[in-house]
């Protein structure tokens, strides 16, 4: 077979095998074509294998080598080997193919120093970096369909292969059965498996066939479950099983447990089925006619807007109406329709790469197009952070040369004495007529701006965190568990800075504790303000210039007003809690809020009242010596006389700016003090 004929028959395969796992398909390609010199080795021919894999197969081997049915099954496992070790997690997601070249041989795939070049070469070559495009290109021609939950589940799936079985163990880390397989996969992709009568979690095989949500596809009813066992071959083709359906088997016939479910497994993307086999195999795909088993039933997920072809609905409700009008009902579910190429993981490069690229005390780096620029700079660096509502801010100037390139959305990061203090991106460019360019980059938290809706049950805030996160693809470092469950919440159109802080706020209000949000270095970090205590101390000798005030004019209330709708009586209910010296003193400053429920709403009052009953105590430190640790919502210790009372305790860092040239650091910070203000 010609290079361009084994090229052309596992590119479709590799492509699809692409869209599931994430990985290029340039770089299958290209180390099918070099390990099995374009399907002509002994191993290709003889036993399928495209890749040298060693050991067994689904119990197939070839003079120690793996055995498959076919070329898609030797692709599948390579990229299986892939998704389940660690060391390969830079190749998932990784969109340029000459850094996935170098991470699968920095992985330990191969001993050959000249591994990465020769993989670059080959793609070249042969111009394999085109299949890396198919899917985005067949998306410009036609909506593309958002992720299912289908999708979901099986890349979970798949991502298992070769875990272990164990029935004592099947809720643990990397050890499942046949039914915890089936339950865990769903609930990663945010479904909890519930019966559909009574509501309670269904997490073994016997139960999971009532699962809320599915639709019965065989057999006719629930009550013949188990009645009629016929072989796979002769009710899976009828059936038209597709990926994602889940089949129930028993396999004990001739048994007490003869026509009961005994096993399941789900379709996987190729045809087969994946699950949880037995202790001996773990966690395996196999033959959709697995072994001599009979088929108890087959239930189908029921994605928002879709629908199954037979059977009967398992949750879900039919309409007996014939009139022609439709009333509104009230939004219980969602539905994208989404236009457009989907986001790819961002190149994570520059913010895994730990070693140092220059000896000098400054490091700044900029990654534009998979090159690496140190910029010569001008002026001072700047770097601002603020304690929430606000991303951190790093502004330079570069002076242009011909060699650097500055664009929108390029990864920086900055170290300074070996301390790293910012990894963000590029937002804004400014040039003057000497050609610098002033730059202005955000951390990660800039993307918090982005408006959403999010309706959320039973979550901490930092799950909240979590859930956001995820859907905007951001990197996840320590998020400190906060404790507080929030009942429910309803976020509609607001910032995710506003939903995260609501849930951060209602914390505050239940627990009394206050927690702070930033962008550690290129990851997201939630603690507790005790743990934000620094051993710093400014006083007249470290901080140059000092303003201090007192005020109740921003977040000083004597009054608290709440407010909640209570439409199944058709009441409005008013919460109030109130300092009465404080509004004689004052006035009446009311802070009025609705609320989503009247559980605790004299006591979510009464505390508001008691954190907003005050005066605010603030302090401006200007050209204060710097320190890198310093960030919004720092504690330090300040040891100041300011007027009316002298300062000697720990102050709340509201917002700081460093300023940092020829080797000199100093920062502007503003503080509060007193009781601190959420």
């Amino acid at each position: 077979m010609s290079a361009s004929n084994f090229i052309n028959t596992i590119a479709p395969i590799v492509v699809a095998d692409m869209e599931r796992t994430g990985i290029l398909a340039s770089l299958t390609l290209a180390q099918a074509c070099l390990e099995s010199g374009f399907g002509s080795s002994n191993l290709a021919k003889n036993a399928n294998n495209l890749f040298g894999m060693k050991g067994t197969y689904n119990g197939k081997s070839y003079n120690g080598y793996r055995k498959y049915n076919s070329w898609s099954e030797s692709i599948s496992d390579h990229s299986g080997l892939f998704l389940r070790q660690s060391r390969y997690k830079n190749l998932i997601d990784c969109t340029d193919y000459k850094m996935a070249c170098r991470y699968v041989y920095q992985a330990g795939y191969a001993e050959d120093p000249n591994y990465t070049s020769k993989l670059i070469s080959t793609i070249q070559k042969y111009k394999l970096d085109q299949y890396d495009n198919k899917a985005s290109t067949a998306a410009t021609k036609t909506s593309v369909k958002s992720v299912t939950i289908i999708d979901q589940v099986l890349k979970y799936m798949n991502q298992q292969l070769g875990k272990a079985y164990s029935q004592a163990n099947r809720f643990g880390a990397n050890s499942f059965d046949c039914s915890s397989f089936i339950y865990r996969a769903f609930q990663s992709a945010g479904v909890n498996l519930v019966h559909k009568d009574n509501g309670r979690a269904v997490t073994t095989s016997s139960e999971e066939v009532y699962a809320k949500g599915f639709s019965l596809l065989y057999p006719s009813s629930y009550t013949k479950v188990g009645k009629n066992l016929p072989s796979p071959s002769n009710i899976l083709s009828s059936i038209g099983v597709r990926s994602g359906d889940i089949i129930f088997y028993n396999t004990d016939s001739g048994t007490s447990r003869s026509n009961k479910i005994t096993h399941v497994a789900a379709v996987n993307t190729d045809g087969g089925i994946i699950h949880a086999a037995n202790k001996t195999k773990g966690v395996i795909k196999g033959s959709i006619s697995y072994n001599t088993t009979k088929i108890c039933a087959v239930i189908r997920y029921i994605e928002s807007g879709s629908s199954a072809s037979a059977g009967a609905t398992g949750g879900t409700a039919s309409s007996s109406s014939s009139t022609s009008t439709t009333a509104n009902k009230p939004i219980t579910s969602t539905v994208n329709y989404t236009t457009g190429q989907s986001m790819q993981k961002r190149d994570n490069l520059l913010l895994n790469y730990s070693g140092s690229v220059t000896k000098d005390t400054v490091e700044l780096i900029i990654l534009s197009k998979s090159q690496i620029f140190l910029p010569m700079l001008k002026d001072e660096i700047t770097w601002e952070t603020e304690r929430k509502g606000s991303p951190g801010i790093l502004k330079f100037t570069v002076v242009k040369d011909n060699g650097i390139s500055v664009q929108e959305g390029d990864p920086v990061r900055l170290i300074i004495n070996g301390i790293k203090i910012f990894y963000g991106f590029v937002f804004t460019k400014k040039r003057d007529k000497d050609h610098h360019i002033q730059v202005t980059a955000y951390d990660q938290l800039r993307y918090f701006k982005n408006k959403d809706t999010y309706v959320y049950a039973n979550k901490r805030a930092d799950e909240v965190i979590s859930m956001i996160a995820n859907d905007f693809r951001l990197n996840v470092g320590s998020l400190e568990n906060t404790a507080y469950k929030i009942a429910s919440k309803i976020e509609d159109n607001k910032t995710l800075f506003d939903i995260i802080q609501g849930a951060l706020d209602d914390t505050l209000v239940s627990k009394s504790r206050m927690y702070v949000l930033y962008d550690d270095f290129g990851k997201l970090t939630l603690k507790g303000i005790s743990k934000m205590k620094l051993d710093l101390l400014i006083d007249e000798e470290t901080g140059e210039n000092f303003t201090y005030s007192t005020s109740i004019d921003e977040q000083t209330y004597n009054k608290i007003k709440l407010s909640f709708e209570n439409k199944e009586k058709g009441v409005r209910e008013i919460y109030i809690a109130q300092h009465g010296a404080n509004m004689n003193s004052w006035g009446v400053l009311q802070h009025y809020e609705k609320i989503d429920n009247n559980m605790n709403g004299n006591v979510k009052a009464n505390a508001l009242l008691a954190l907003l009953n005050q005066k605010t105590r603030n302090l401006t430190i200007n050209n204060a010596l710097g320190d890198w640790r310093v960030r919004g919502g720092s504690l330090i210790a300040v040891r100041l006389s300011l007027g009316d009372l002298v300062t000697n305790n720990y102050m709340l860092v509201e917002k700081v700016k460093h300023l940092y040239e020829d080797d000199e650091h100093y920062m502007n910070l503003t503080l509060r003090g007193g009781e601190f203000i959420a």
